[in-house]
C-alpha cells in the first residue's frame, strides 16, 4: 500500500503531488528528477506500457518504481471513470499553473500541454504543443481541442 496505506481520498494526494514537486529528495546527486504531479502520475501511470519514454519514479527510501508494464484494464477514453463529466474539456480553468517537468521534452510543462503529454510521451506531440504555445499569450490548445473544437478532447478521448 502506498504511502503506508493512511491517505484514502485523492485530496489528500494534491498536498504533495502538485505541479513543483519532483522526486529529487529520494534521487542520487545528478540524477535527473521526475515530477510527482498528481496529474502526471496518474496519466503516465494508465498509459504504462503504451507509454513511448520511460516513466521511473523513486519514492521514499530511495524504492525504484517503474511504471512502463502497467496494463490498464479499462477504456483509457473513457474520462469519467476518474473525472466528472466535463471536467476534462479544453480550456483548463483560469489560473492553473505549469508544472515541474525535468524529464520530459518541455521544463516546466504549461498546465493544458502537462496533462496531454502525460500520456502522448512522443517527442513529435512535444513538438505540436510547444508550436502551439506562444510567449506572450501561452497555449492555444483549446482552439482546436476545446470542447467545440475540431479535434475536441470529447471527440478524441471521452467514451
Amino acid at each position: 500500500m502506498l504511502h503506508g496505506g493512511n491517505r484514502q481520498s485523492v485530496e489528500y494526494c494534491v498536498v504533495c503531488h502538485n505541479p513543483g514537486v519532483t522526486d529529487i529528495s529520494q534521487r542520487k546527486a545528478g540524477d535527473t528528477p521526475e515530477s510527482v504531479n498528481l496529474k502526471t502520475l496518474i496519466h503516465k501511470i494508465h498509459t504504462g506500457e503504451e507509454l513511448k519514454s520511460d516513466f521511473t519514479v523513486m519514492g521514499h527510501n530511495q524504492s525504484v518504481n517503474n511504471y512502463n508494464e502497467v496494463a490498464y484494464v479499462g477504456d483509457r477514453r473513457d474520462c469519467e471513470q476518474c473525472h466528472l463529466p466535463g471536467t476534462y474539456n479544453l480550456p483548463l480553468p483560469e489560473g492553473t499553473i505549469s508544472q515541474a517537468a525535468p524529464r520530459d521534452y518541455m521544463n516546466p510543462m504549461p498546465p493544458t500541454s502537462g496533462a496531454c503529454l502525460s500520456c502522448h510521451t512522443t517527442k513529435e506531440a512535444a513538438a505540436h504543443a510547444s508550436v502551439m504555445i506562444s510567449p506572450t499569450l501561452g497555449e492555444s490548445c483549446a482552439a482546436c481541442h476545446g470542447v467545440n473544437g475540431e479535434a475536441s478532447v470529447t471527440k478524441a478521448h471521452a467514451r
